[in-house]
């Protein structure tokens, strides 16, 4: 499995239990920060307000996948003003295809990935002079390939997760990136 997870110096270690279990609990969920309703998902709503809502929030503008593959579409986003960090998910219907995890980089945080199965494969793709490093994960018990596409761009951290594609499907999101 792959976990990317950002964390601040705002928070604690029930923060980050807390995020984990956010991403990882496959089942759908609204998740709200009892302290301050600083984590909010987003649902029914286009990618583009998602882009918008990450630019009003945060100040700057994210990097943006132009191209997913015909038969995935934007599902829901999560957005945490307190750990700033955005989760876009993408699918067909409940079933996730691909997540886009973006995290501020400050001085005051880090941000770390946790990978449980091993690589198999690791190249570089070439987009607007940027080296993304991509890394190839089979799920032996659950007979699946996953991509992990990492980053980071004007002091921001990036991560792509697609599972279930075509290397040259994976591919050609990290070559459409555009970058502002």
């Amino acid at each position: 499995a792959v976990l990317a997870l950002g964390i601040t110096s705002i928070g604690g270690p029930e923060k980050v239990v807390e995020r984990i279990n956010w991403m990882l609990a496959g089942r759908e969920q609204t998740n709200v920060d009892s302290n301050d309703d600083s984590i909010v998902q987003l649902e029914g709503v286009e990618e583009e307000e998602v882009y918008q809502q990450i630019e009003d929030r945060f100040g700057f503008l994210p990097v943006r996948m132009l191209y997913i593959p015909d038969d995935v579409k934007f599902l829901k986003a999560k957005i945490g003003d307190e750990i700033q960090g955005i989760d876009m998910t993408y699918g067909q219907d409940d079933k996730v295809s691909i997540v886009y995890f973006i995290q501020p980089i400050y001085r005051t945080s880090s941000y770390g990935i946790d990978v449980e199965d091993e690589a198999i494969n690791e190249f570089i793709v070439e987009n607007g002079g940027m080296q993304i490093i991509v890394k190839q994960y089979f799920v032996e018990e659950k007979n699946i390939t996953r991509w992990l596409a990492e980053f980071s761009y004007q002091n921001v951290h990036y991560s792509i997760v697609g599972m279930n594609m075509e290397k040259g499907e994976f591919e050609k999101i990290v070559k459409n990136l555009y970058f502002s």
